[in-house]
This record gives structure tokens, sequence and C-alpha cells, in this order.
């Protein structure tokens, strides 16, 4: 057992869970609560104190202690590893054949230290005579040397400078290219500088270490204009924000963060006094970036680009924001002015001025659908009003939804009771299609759904009935999770409810976790497992019996007497089996 699973073994979920959500038991060591990663009124958050495991029904986030650490305060994996064993009073070994010295950890700690050697010398070359494009390209933007010591702002030069200097302080190949600051060519296998005369925006972890990086080209003619580092063992796009780190504490004072588009728009903003913007780093905002943000506040600004990419990726932005809970104004400078500019051009105080007057989303959307809409008309202020009802839907709350329904009913002139009489069809619509969706889980006998439980979480159970349910399983809904649990055990490692969810599309996820979730089922014996077992091996036989009795009027009609006699071979057997005695004719 490496130190991780020592430290994960040795830890409570429930704990450390509880630390940040009050759970309530319901027995069968299942708790439950409301969910730390978006806004429910009633309860799907459930906690297994035996498997150690979380999952919430709700928005789907699930894991092990080191997942919910790692949601919950936006940690790396190692960040997550070190602050259970600070709390259980150990040190994560460093050298020698400590159990933390597996390859794993070792491949993180390298990547770190690539990017820390990489990142002094980024720095040192854009204070060097080969970064004086770039230089004058961030005094140009009113990014002064405080901003750039601040940001660790640096220049990425032609060729492969990176890798000559990689390779000087000793790091392996597997190492180098693991890091994502090199590539490999598909042509020649050789390896080369992914960033190449680029101005060099380090992106951080919430432990202020450099874990990746975005490159602004300083040619016109050179594409793409913004190159990021790829997906990594210490970099998930999906779970990183740019400035976060230094971003938090601010939002935390004026309980407001600001969504801007792009890494200069953060620097620019960051240059004119408005500490709380951050970004995303050159994809579409997650979930779990929402839930890292609505850790230290609960409303956002979102100021993206004038242009209708711009617009579009902030129409997108907004309504996943809205879905997870979040209070969404939006920014629209006039001029069609990036964020860093209009800083530049009017100055910061100027800049917090139109974020404090930014209006409401829906106030926003109406004012855009007056372009759309002709709202003199009855048809048009009903067509406005549906467009608005999409994203109204999406807010948590019912009673929001309710006042932001009748608020916009007054602005656009549609009567309240049509527009309330509107919301509960629509709503009501979607529940339904919810339930249909929710319902796909379904479709396991009571006997199979006991058996599945068994075999998660009973080791005597895994050895003596999973083979025999393998045997039968093609006939059974529960195939593909007993397919899982049987692929995690030839695999040697040890058995864990991750890895076999792992294993799982979301259909399969989602049937697995009801199960075992499931607060009012009692815990399952090996004998009533070994019950259920029959009873399903009974069920399945008395399947292929049907389906034989069917084959063998065909292959009477069709006259096929070798598969007759077949047909008979196989009846006989399912009848022994099945305990049937039963007359030649029947």
């Amino acid at each position: 057992m490496d130190f991780a699973q020592e430290v994960k073994g040795a830890a409570d979920i429930v704990a450390v869970v509880s630390g940040h959500v009050r759970l309530k038991a319901r027995g069968g060591n299942r708790y439950w609560g409301l969910c730390p990663f978006h806004q429910e009124k009633t309860p799907s958050f459930s906690v297994h104190g035996g498997l150690q495991i979380y999952k919430c029904f709700g928005c789907g986030k699930s894991g092990d202690v080191f997942a919910f650490l790692m949601e919950i305060q936006g940690l790396s994996f190692m960040e997550a590893l070190k602050t259970l064993a600070d709390q259980q009073g150990r040190a994560i070994p460093r050298k020698g054949g400590g159990p933390a010295s597996d390859q794993a950890t070792k491949t993180r700690e390298a990547l770190l230290h690539i990017h820390e050697v990489a990142q002094g010398f980024f720095s040192s070359q854009l204070r060097a005579a080969t970064g004086s494009r770039a230089a004058r390209y961030l005094q140009n933007r009113g990014v002064g040397l405080e901003a750039i010591k601040e940001f660790g702002l640096g220049y990425a030069p032609p060729g492969n400078a990176l890798m000559s200097h990689l390779k000087g302080r000793g790091f392996t190949r597997s190492h180098v290219l693991a890091s994502g600051l090199i590539a490999k060519s598909d042509k020649d296998r050789s390896i080369y500088d992914r960033f190449r005369d680029r101005l060099m925006f380090p992106i951080h972890s919430t432990a202020d270490k450099v874990i990746g990086y975005g490159g602004r080209v300083q040619r016109a003619d050179k594409q793409p204009k913004y190159l990021n580092s790829p997906e990594t063992p210490i970099y998930s796009k999906q779970s990183v924000l740019f400035n976060l780190n230094r971003a938090r504490m601010a939002m935390r004072k004026q309980d407001l963060a600001v969504l801007v588009e792009g890494y200069m728009d953060v620097v620019g903003v960051w240059s004119a006094g408005v500490r709380n913007a951050v970004a995303t780093c050159g994809t579409a905002l997650t979930a779990q970036q929402i839930g890292m943000v609505r850790r230290h506040c609960k409303t956002v600004v979102v100021n993206f680009d004038s242009d209708e990419a711009g617009q579009a990726a902030a129409e997108r932005s907004v309504k996943l924001l809205l879905r997870e809970g979040m209070n969404v104004r939006v920014l629209e400078l006039p001029g069609g002015m990036d964020p860093d500019e209009y800083c530049l051009a009017r100055g910061g105080d100027s800049y917090i001025e139109e974020l404090h007057s930014a209006p409401r989303y829906f106030h926003w959307l109406l004012d855009r659908s007056r372009t759309q809409f002709d709202l003199n008309t009855s048809d048009g202020r009903t067509a406005a009003f549906d467009r608005l009802l999409q994203s109204v839907i999406l807010l948590p709350d019912e009673i929001q939804r309710v006042t932001t329904v009748t608020d916009l009913a007054d602005h656009i002139g549609l009567q309240q009771g049509v527009a309330l009489n509107r919301l509960r069809q629509v709503t009501n619509q979607r529940a339904r299609s919810q339930k249909r969706v929710a319902s796909r889980g379904d479709g396991l006998s009571p006997g199979e759904q006991l058996l599945v439980v068994l075999l998660v979480n009973n080791e005597d159970a895994r050895t003596e009935l999973l083979e025999p349910a393998l045997e039968i399983s093609e006939a059974l809904p529960s195939r593909r999770i007993l397919a899982a649990i049987k692929a995690v055990l030839v695999a040697g490692s040890e058995f864990e409810y991750a890895a076999v969810e792992g294993r799982l599309d979301k259909d399969d996820r989602d049937r697995l976790g009801g199960l075992i979730f499931d607060s009012v089922r009692p815990e399952v014996t090996i004998q009533e497992g070994r019950e259920a077992m029959l009873a399903m091996q009974r069920t399945v036989a008395e399947g292929h019996y049907r389906d034989v009795r069917r084959n063998i009027a065909a292959a009477e009609q069709s006259g096929d007497l070798t598969e007759i006699a077949r047909l008979l071979e196989r009846r006989t057997e399912l009848e022994r089996k099945l305990g049937l005695r039963l007359n030649p004719g029947s």
C-alpha cells in the first residue's frame, strides 16, 4: 500500500465532510445533507461511511476523501494529500524507498520542479534583449514592472531554448514531455519547445505553484493567438481559474468576482487596481470552476468581449452560473472595448463604477431582446418572454424564479398571471423530462439490486457470487456493473468503489450510486445474496426455456431435424435445471 492509500485508509470521510456540510445519519452508515457544490433546498448529497465515498444525486459530483477536498478547497491532489497527512501527524516521505516515492508522486514532484525552473527561465528572457518586443507590448498595454513581477510574466524565445535549459538541469525526457512545456513531433518523434516567441502567462494553483502556461503570440501572422498548456498530472484546465490564487481574498472582501475572457484582461484590470478578476484558461466555464468561485463570493459580474464570440461565450457562462445558484450581472463596456483596454483608456475608478452599475443578467438579456423582438405587439412580448424564461428556469430557487418572472413581465408589458402560468407549464415540463431521464437507471429486479450492493460491499461475496453472476450477466441489466467489478479485481489493486465507478458510463454510475446510497436499504447478508443468485439464475433459465420452446416450434415448421434434436436436448437440460416435469408434447 502506497503512502496515499495509507492516508486515505486512516481518514474518516464523514468527519472530513462534516467540516463543510451538516450531515444527518439515516442508517446503514449513510449520511445526508445539502450539497456544498450547488444550491438546493432538499438534501441530495450523501456520504457512505463504510465505502468512504460521497455522491450528490442533484449535481452528480462524487468521489473519495481526496476528491472532496480537491473540489471543496480547490486543491491539487498533492495538496489534498498533504492536508490529510498533516491532520494525521504524518510527514510525506521525500527520499528513499518510502511509500510516497511511487512513480506517480515522483512524476508530480518532477513536473512542479520543471515548471519552477521554466518560470525562472521565461522571466529572465523577458528582461533580456531577446524579450524586448514582448516587454514593449506590455508597456504599451499599461502593464508595469509591479504587475510583471506579481504575475510572473515572461517570454519564451524562438527555437528550443527551454528544452536545452531543462536538459542542462538533468530532467529526464519522459518528465519534460509530461510537463506539456515540451512537445513531440508526429513526423520524426523529435522534441521541441511547445511555446516559442510568445509572451508567457504562468497559471498557478491555489497553493501558488506554477502548474501551466498560456502563451500569446508576438507576431500577427502567427496562429493560434493564444496557446495553452495541455492537460498534465498537475494541471487540469477545467479545475483551474487564472488569478484565483491572488483574487480570492478580494472576492471574499467584496463578495464579488469579475469573470473576464482572457489573461491580458485580468492583468490589465489588476494593474488598474481591480483585484478580484479571474478568467478561464482557454476553455468554456465549468461547474467545478464555479464551485471554486462560490466558496469565496456569491455574485459574479461577467465582462466578456463585445464581439459575437464573446457574447455567445458570456451567455453560455451565465446559464451555467445561474444553474449553480450564483447571482449574475453582465457588464457590456461602451465602445465595444475589452476590460484591459477600457482600464487603460479611462482608468480603474471608471471601470469600478461600471462594475457597480452592471445590470442583473435578466435585465441585460431583456435589453438585448428589445432589439430582437417587437415588444409593441402581443406576439413579440410573448416570444421575448419565452426566450427569457429559458434562463429563468435555470434558477435553483423557486421563490427567485417567481420574483424574477413577475419582474420581467412588468418590464415587458405581460400580465403577471399569464407569465406565472407559463412558468408553471415550463417548470412542469422540465420536471417530467428530468424524471424520464432519471428513470433510465431503473430496471434491476429487487434480487439483482441486492446482489450488486452485496458485491460492492463484501469481499467474501465477490469471491463466491461474482463468477456465477457473470455467467448469466448477458441477460441482466447490471451486466456492465458486474463486468466493472470483475475488471477491478483482475487489475489486482485494492478494491475501491471509485475504481468500479470509473469504469462505468453516466447511466450505470447513477444506477450504482442510487443502489449504494439508498438510505432505506438494510444491510445485506451473504445468505441473502445466495438466495438472490438462485432466484436470478432461475429467472434467466426460465427465459431461456421460453425461447427454446418457441425455437422448437419454428424448427418443426421448417423441418430442420438437426436443429430440432439440438433444441430438444437443450430443453431437457433446462427442465432438469428448473426441476420441471413436463409432458413430451408440452
